[in-house]
């Protein structure tokens, strides 16, 4: 738990237990449980996916925000800040949803 998160008063219990119960939308649970796989699992995983009857990658990605054509080595991660300072020129956020 970060000191961050001990400052928000929603998250008051963690004086008594220790922590907290963070939670997560399905689509950033879905990455963040994909991207903790070994590379041999993910490889694993994404055969069963294929295999199953009508398998969509399109409708998979739309569920999961999860797009098993990109190899995990390829997405990099930025904060809106990281991204400013490296694209400012290119773009600008003009609304956060």
């Amino acid at each position: 738990m970060t000191n961050e998160e001990k400052e928000v008063d929603e998250n008051e219990y963690h004086k008594t237990t220790g922590g907290y119960l963070k939670s997560y939308e399905y689509q950033e649970a879905f990455k963040n449980s994909y991207n903790k796989l070994s590379e041999e699992e993910r490889k694993e995983q994404t055969e069963q996916l294929k295999a199953l009857p009508n398998w969509n990658p399109e409708i998979f990605k739309q569920i999961s925000w999860i797009d098993i054509n990109i190899k995990n080595e390829e997405i990099k991660e930025y904060t809106i800040e990281q991204l400013q300072e490296k694209l400012w020129e290119t773009f600008k956020i003009i609304k956060w949803s």
